[in-house]
């Protein structure tokens, strides 16, 4: 199966093209997550022999093709059971988006999981709090903190919610959906008149990025790969307003450290002189030592409806 030189653009409108930077073959990805994880994704690439990773060239976005090759419920209910704090309940981003939220705004949280950021949201802020949740275990989780949860996908549910929220949050969503043109639109429908909305995704300047051997971070459950460059065209191509981007500091120092010498650090006798030689120690050291200007996980941007 050759890969096409171009495709249509995830992000941009129908005329943006997508230039084809990189190919991986499924194979690698198969036998990773069966190693990894001991889940078999094989199902889900029944005829595909490799994907392209794409950049838009208006907005910077990268994402895979094809397009379709979405995790379902079975799948992110095994990831759940075999990867302990699949859903954190600490996430760096939730904190931030705390300070843009008002006393008793409604807040709508997208793929809201158990429900920790909106229950930080009611208790600080007084919020009225609402979760969209297709995942059934997470949602009962939710619900038994006293959380609104509703089973439907953004789309529908802006079409019966227009203009209807103060703040609209997706924090590690966005990088899940097979087209973020349409969910980012909805998002915006969902929002009122200058109401706010809270994006956080994994930062693929940083480590994150770093690695071919991190196979959560493609298909089937990350699907495009955003950056600043990415995250500041949404603006212009919504109709909204940046107000601020944050980037996480580091703080899975022993993480980062891993997918640098998996990419940098060579296998077999390099790998074994670096630590030898003290590499590992000194670069342990300074990742933890300066773990505050280095780049973390996620980037979180924030936009007023215009």
């Amino acid at each position: 199966m050759d890969l096409p030189d171009t495709v249509e653009s995830s992000l941009a409108g129908t005329s943006a093209v997508a230039e084809l930077v990189e190919e991986r073959p499924t194979e690698q990805i198969i036998s990773l997550y069966k190693s990894k994880y001991n889940i078999d994704i094989s199902p889900y690439f029944s005829g595909v022999e490799k994907l392209g990773i794409y950049r838009c060239k208006s907005t910077g976005v990268k994402f895979y093709y094809p397009r379709d090759i979405v995790g379902d419920a079975a799948f992110y209910g095994q990831l759940e059971r075999r990867i302990p704090g699949y859903y954190d309940e600490a996430k760096w981003e939730h904190q931030r988006a705390l300070d843009w939220i008002a006393a008793g705004d409604r807040v709508l949280d997208i793929g809201c999981g158990r429900g920790a950021f909106l229950a930080k949201a009611a208790e600080a802020r007084g919020a009225q709090v609402t979760g969209l949740e297709s995942n059934g275990v997470a949602a009962k989780h939710a619900e038994a903190r006293g959380i609104e949860i509703i089973d439907e996908f953004i789309d529908a549910h802006a079409a019966s919610h227009p203009e209807y929220y103060d703040v609209v949050t997706a924090f590690q969503v966005l990088e899940h959906v097979p087209r973020p043109r349409g969910f980012l639109q909805a998002c915006r429908a969902a929002a009122k008149k200058r109401g706010l909305l809270i994006i956080g995704v994994p930062n693929d300047d940083a480590f994150v990025g770093m690695s071919k051997e991190a196979v959560l971070n493609g298909p089937p459950h990350h699907l495009s790969l955003w950056n600043r460059e990415s995250l500041t065209a949404v603006a212009d191509e919504f109709d909204l307003e940046l107000l601020n981007i944050d980037i996480e500091p580091l703080n899975h120092p022993a993480w980062c450290q891993a997918e640098i010498e998996a990419r940098y650090v060579p296998k077999g006798w390099r790998r074994s002189l670096w630590y030898r030689l003290g590499g590992a120690d000194i670069l342990r050291r300074y990742l933890e030592e300066n773990a505050r200007s280095i780049a973390g996980h996620t980037i979180m941007a924030t936009y007023r409806k215009a």
